[in-house]
């Protein structure tokens, strides 16, 4: 009977790390367009996990884990910015950018 149990825990631990490991990837790939739809560079080329995965309830009032993620760019190469990214599940629900002419929100 343990056996059973451990490799349940593990199959949901990696099921887990991939469905998190697929998210953070999109993350990445919103960052990049939308740095390329105002002109800016994105930084280091990657995204970096921002604080732990909760869960939350959706517009359709199911549970989801919503994951936040933040990543640096810059407009003229002096000066880095910060964007965030918030997905839940596995889709990226919400992107701004603290421009320099203001907080910018992508859809």
């Amino acid at each position: 009977m343990s056996i059973l149990l451990w490799l349940t825990v593990l199959g949901a631990v990696a099921l887990y790390i991939n469905d998190t490991l697929r998210t953070r990837e999109k993350a990445a790939q919103a960052a990049a367009q939308a740095c390329r739809e105002v002109s800016a560079q994105l930084l280091d080329q990657s995204v970096m996990g921002a604080g732990m995965p909760r869960l939350v309830k959706d517009a359709q009032k199911r549970w989801r884990l919503r994951r936040e993620y933040v990543f640096e760019f810059t407009v003229a190469g002096e000066q880095r910015y910060t964007g965030r990214i918030i997905c839940l599940g596995g889709a990226v629900y919400q992107l701004s950018l603290e421009h320099p002419e203001g907080r910018t929100f992508l859809d």
